[in-house]
């Protein structure tokens, strides 16, 4: 090479350098161009498995609830999302049209022999088997990515039962587990209002919680997790009285995403049920509490379900049929447009664990009457704006259903101006990311606030690579 190639070079070299004013930039940019390839930079983001066999950015409920969840962790973190296969192709999409490096959905294809299980995954009664079968695929499946790369941590973030066992406390990286529910009961003085279908259903439920609870598998899970989360009190004092002190209480449904309030919109005195009419929501406690309201009071239904033929005889009877409306199921936005209008919304879940519904009415700002049990009650009382919450304790004798009936008068006669939402979700937010530092330093690659690069998981992972 002559000197005059030399001379070249050097002025390419420093016109360039001018030009960036920043010789670290300059230095690394260069060494990219010419071929040089990095497998990580001098500070990098840590990665985060988590496990969802549902999610999506569009959905409320536990969909809903996990989005919230992983979103939170993007904060922080690059995370591989292990989702089932009938929910991949949708958030493959997703990911395609909003660019988001941070997040990488990951398929789980379930076992070839639970394909009926699968199909069926929709009812009741097999749900929780199909989910089973899947989490010992989404095992294989992390296990396979952890021999490609290194993991910060792995949580479980959707479903999460108690009862279940969890892949995540057998892969290498710090275990999150949780945040998990399945142990609130339904007390006995709302049992009355449950019908026989939904006493039976409780008994069930009961016998078949406590067979999986006592399951090897389940125990190993409760024991070997670095980090364990429960939505409510009642689960954690459902642990072993060893795993209680250090199990901590993270109500994911706070995290809930909502859309913006609709423009334009008035409070109008009526009262929304936005539960499905199941017995475990407590729609006939609703229909009994109407009946000790004033009769200006209108109550509106905006879902359906099993109950709804019990419910129309049942307003008969109480005499009230006329001021009830059944509007059925509809469209997400339509159902936050009537949530953001109405005077209260009411929540009677007899053993809810997280109170999606009832977090995303608090964030719109709608003022809420609330049975007070597990995760609703959790969500309640962490409000910014006593004004508009009431919690109704459960109490035998007709009292809850009277001391509702005159919060639902209070609320259409005095209706509630604030419009700003009340859930005090950054609390919710901030613990949350809390144990992820741990958990990411437990496993020695802490958080950074300068983390800022993105590995693509899809760049590692070979088509036949999880076979």
């Amino acid at each position: 090479m002559s000197s005059v190639d030399l001379q070249l070079i050097s002025v390419v070299f420093l016109d360039r350098w001018l030009k960036r004013r920043d010789l670290a930039k300059f230095i690394f940019g260069e060494l990219f161009l010419i071929g040089s390839t990095f497998e990580e930079t001098i500070v990098s983001r840590p990665r985060i498995i988590a496990v969802c066999f549902t999610i999506d950015p569009d959905l409320g409920s536990e969909p809903g609830a996990a989005w919230g969840v992983v979103k939170t962790l993007m904060k922080v973190a690059d995370v591989d999302v292990l989702v089932p296969s009938h929910k991949y192709e949708r958030l493959h999409r997703w990911q395609h049209e909003n660019g988001d490096d941070r997040i990488h959905f990951v398929e789980v294809e379930p076992p070839t022999s639970s394909a009926l299980v699968w199909t069926y995954s929709e009812l009741p009664k097999v749900a929780f088997l199909s989910y089973w079968l899947w989490l010992r695929a989404a095992k294989k499946v992390g296990l396979a990515l952890e021999r490609q790369r290194e993991y910060a941590a792995c949580i479980h973030v959707a479903y999460g039962s108690y009862w279940l066992p969890s892949p995540v406390v057998d892969f290498k990286a710090s275990s999150i587990w949780g945040s998990v529910g399945g142990a609130t009961r339904t007390p006995m003085a709302m049992w009355p209002y449950l019908g026989v279908k939904g006493v039976v259903g409780e008994l069930l439920k009961f016998m078949l919680v406590r067979l999986l609870s006592c399951l090897p598998a389940t125990r190993h899970t409760w024991y070997a997790a670095d980090f364990r989360l429960a939505e409510t009190e009642n689960t954690r004092r459902a642990l072993p009285k060893s795993l209680q002190a250090d199990t901590e209480i993270v109500n994911r449904a706070a995290l809930q995403n909502v859309p913006e309030r609709p423009a334009g919109v008035e409070r109008k005195p009526y009262i929304l049920f936005p539960s499905r009419l199941q017995p475990r929501k407590g729609p006939r406690l609703a229909i009994h509490a109407l009946a000790h309201a004033d009769r200006n009071v209108k109550l509106v239904f905006v879902a359906d379900g099993m109950e709804r033929k019990a419910l129309e005889n049942l307003a008969n009877q109480l005499g009230v049929s006329d001021q009830i409306e059944f509007r059925g199921w509809v469209e997400r936005h339509e159902m936050f447009r009537m949530v953001s209008e109405a005077a209260a919304v009411l929540f009677t879940g007899m053993r809810e664990e997280g109170g999606c519904a009832l977090a995303e009415a608090m964030q719109v700002g709608t003022p809420v009457i609330v049975l007070g049990v597990g995760g609703a009650k959790l969500l309640a009382d962490t409000n910014l704006d006593p004004s508009r919450v009431s919690i109704v304790a459960p109490a035998r004798g007709g009292a809850t259903a009277r001391e509702m009936g005159r919060k639902m008068t209070h609320f259409v006669n005095e209706l509630h101006p604030a419009i700003d939402g009340f859930l005090d979700r950054a609390s919710v937010e901030r613990h949350l990311l809390d144990v992820v530092a741990r958990a990411c330093q437990k496993s020695g690659r802490p958080l950074s606030k300068e983390a800022t690069h993105h590995q693509p998981a899809a760049a590692l992972i070979e088509s036949n690579a999880l076979n």
